[in-house]
């Protein structure tokens, strides 16, 4: 049995799957000579498949969905043994026998090819990004806090062993009972010899994520990602060249007061500023040690900055020191905006709002009755803006951020990035390369062709074709076209956090 979005059934490698966006399944009868359109009566994204022999398959979607066919493809059965959240992993180790992992610490199996369902309790609510199986008893998966969990019994109980590697473990194999390779981000490779009780680093690249944006020309822009990496482009894009910043630490979010006065935030409080349009950086000192994850200048001088345990801190200085300001939440603060000189607002884990109307230093927590983490937002003028989040979850206000509407998405895959573009027009970016698009106030909102399947975390618009959008693994693309959606409208709006 292998695992993946391709796979081909054990034997002599002539039957094979592959399965995409939307609900595709391909089918191979000749070792993937020639691939023929199998129906799967799903409109899902499909993101893991597995062959157990020629006539059976099993694949999974983002939304939590487990497809199941004993017949070739000719019919298929839906379950979702955990839900709606996303799963991450999946295994046939023996016949009738299926195990997924996914979000939240979730671990099923069945032990009739789907009929019926039984959870495994690990005790943890980490993310299970990764499964592989060695034999019909013996297997893997890796964690969102860098641990790999080990089984014996065919996945009915598991037992974790810390491996520290950051970034994350994100995908296992095991060529046997003994020897195995699990990949991370950054190009994260490492190695066990003992089925899974000790690892070994093997390599760490240098294709870090690009986890933000911001273009203040059609040809001038910088972005930050992981590992204290900083890169301006003075070509539109073409080419991205490298900045020294003095830190390792992952930076997460910057915003730019104009083409000169710049400002990132990053992982235990790191805090950059410069004041040459992103030529050179100096670190300020925020007195803290939580991850921040947004950040938003109203002046010169005084700026907020957002993050985790609901951490929210303001400079007066520039950026030089910080201090604390009360939030009155412990929810993780994703993203800030400050849309006038006294109107700011913040979004974050669990559907949290939080506005204020006294520049920043008091904040006021309001209703949005969703329990989706946000987290990106976007304001086109004082009133008009948009947020997005977890399960394709977009939120619109026309208030200046007191009321919100749950507005209808196309797609329920995870968007991190939102900027509003016009009065009516604005680009929401997330995973396995989703684009949306909406040029009536999101009322309708339009799927663009996957340019890449990597997640996207950030994008910028300057108005008729100037479209850069940025993601995992060091991506950074730009059109030539915005889609065809936005030409013509010139960008007015006041800067953004992905933009």
């Amino acid at each position: 049995m292998r695992r993946s979005g391709v796979t081909f059934s054990p034997g002599e490698g002539r039957i094979g799957w592959a399965v995409g966006t939307y609900g595709r399944v391909v089918r191979t009868e000749d070792g993937g000579r020639n691939w023929k359109t199998v129906a799967s009566g799903s409109d899902e994204h499909l993101v893991r498949v597995a062959a157990f022999d020629e006539r059976t398959a099993v694949a999974i979607s983002a939304s939590g969905a487990v497809l199941i066919t004993k017949d070739a493809g000719t019919t298929w059965i839906k379950s979702s043994p955990c839900g709606s959240v996303r799963l991450y992993g999946i295994a046939v180790p023996e016949a009738q026998k299926i195990v997924v992992t996914g979000a939240g610490g979730c671990v099923a199996f069945s032990e009739d090819l789907g009929g019926t369902w039984s959870k495994s309790e690990i005790f943890s609510r980490a993310d299970l990004l990764s499964l592989c199986f060695s034999d019909e008893k013996k297997g893997s998966m890796s964690d969102s806090n860098g641990m790999v969990w080990l089984t014996g019994d065919g996945g009915r109980t598991w037992l974790p062993f810390n491996v520290r590697t950051n970034p994350k473990l994100s995908a296992l194999f095991f060529a046997d009972e003994f020897t195995g390779w699990a990949v991370g981000e950054n190009g994260l490779i490492v190695r066990t010899d003992d089925g899974g009780f000790s690892w070994q680093r093997l390599l760490t690249g240098g294709r870090e994520d690009v986890n933000d944006l911001s273009m203040f020309t059609d040809r001038i822009g910088v972005a930050v990602g992981g590992r204290g990496r900083i890169w301006i482009t003075n070509d539109g894009g073409r080419e991205w060249l490298p900045v020294y910043s003095d830190t390792e630490r992952n930076l997460n979010a910057l915003d730019f007061l104009n083409e000169e006065l710049g400002w990132v935030v990053g992982d235990g409080g790191t805090v950059l500023r410069t004041i040459n349009g992103g030529a050179s950086w100096g670190a300020g000192i925020s007195g803290i040690a939580e991850d921040l994850f947004g950040v938003s200048f109203i002046t010169e001088r005084v700026g907020y900055a957002v993050g985790a345990d609901g951490t929210i801190i303001r400079t007066d200085t520039a950026g030089s020191y910080w201090e604390r300001v009360a939030s009155g939440t412990r929810a993780w603060l994703e993203d800030i905006e400050f849309v006038s000189q006294t109107k700011g607002i913040i979004v974050g884990d669990r559907g949290t709002v939080l506005i204020t109307a006294d520049s920043g230093r008091t904040w006021n927590q309001i209703r949005t009755n969703v329990a989706e983490s946000l987290y990106s937002l976007s304001f086109y003028d004082e009133n008009s803006g948009y947020a997005v989040g977890t399960r394709g979850v977009i939120l619109k206000t026309i208030d200046g951020g007191q009321t919100w509407e749950d507005l209808e998405s196309p797609l329920q895959v995870n968007l991190f990035a939102v900027q509003a573009v016009g009065e009516n027009e604005a680009i929401a970016v997330g995973e396995f390369g989703s684009i949306l698009v909406t040029t009536d106030g999101g009322k309708n909102w339009l799927v663009q062709s996957n340019i890449t399947g990597r997640l996207l975390q950030a994008v910028a618009y300057r108005g008729g074709s100037d479209l850069w959008i940025a993601g995992r693994g060091g991506a950074i693309h730009d059109s030539a076209h915005a889609s065809g959606l936005l030409a013509s409208r010139e960008w007015y709006g006041r800067r953004h956090r992905s933009g």
